[in-house]
C-alpha cells in the first residue's frame, strides 16, 4: 500500500470514529464486524468482500458505505468507489470528506471535466 493510501485509511478511520457504532450480537458477528476488522488491519481486499455484503442488506447506512468506498479506491476499483461515494453524496451533498474523497476518484479516473462539480 502506498503512504498516501495508508494516509487515507488512517483519516478515514478517525472520521469515522465520531459516528455511533454499529451493534450486533457479540456472539453472532456480522459482515460488518468482519469487514471493520480486516479493514483495520489493512486487508482491504478482504474488507470490500465483507463490507460490501452488509451494504447491499442494509443500503440506507452512510458509514459502512463510506469504508467500502475508501477499501474500493485503495484497491485499485476507482468505478465502483465513485459510485459508493456519488450514493453517499446525494444523501450527505454537503459532507466535504465525501465530496473530496469522489474528486480524488474523478482525477484518478482522468475524468478531469467532472472533478470540480463534484467539489461543491
Amino acid at each position: 500500500m502506498s503512504m498516501p493510501d495508508l494516509r487515507l485509511a488512517l483519516f478515514a478511520k478517525a472520521y469515522c470514529a465520531d459516528a455511533p457504532a454499529p451493534s450486533w450480537p457479540e456472539e453472532e458477528p456480522t459482515m460488518l464486524s468482519y469487514g471493520m476488522n480486516a479493514f483495520e488491519e489493512g486487508d482491504f481486499s478482504q474488507a470490500v468482500v465483507q463490507i460490501r455484503e452488509y451494504v447491499k442488506a442494509n443500503p440506507q447506512e452512510d458509514g459502512p458505505r463510506l469504508i467500502l468506498g475508501i477499501c474500493l479506491f485503495i484497491t485499485g476499483q476507482l468505478v465502483q468507489a465513485q459510485v459508493e461515494f456519488e450514493r453517499i453524496k446525494r444523501s450527505r451533498p454537503s459532507d466535504a470528506f465525501v465530496a473530496t474523497l469522489l474528486g480524488l476518484c474523478l482525477l484518478k479516473r482522468e475524468k478531469f471535466d467532472k472533478v470540480l462539480a463534484a467539489l461543491q
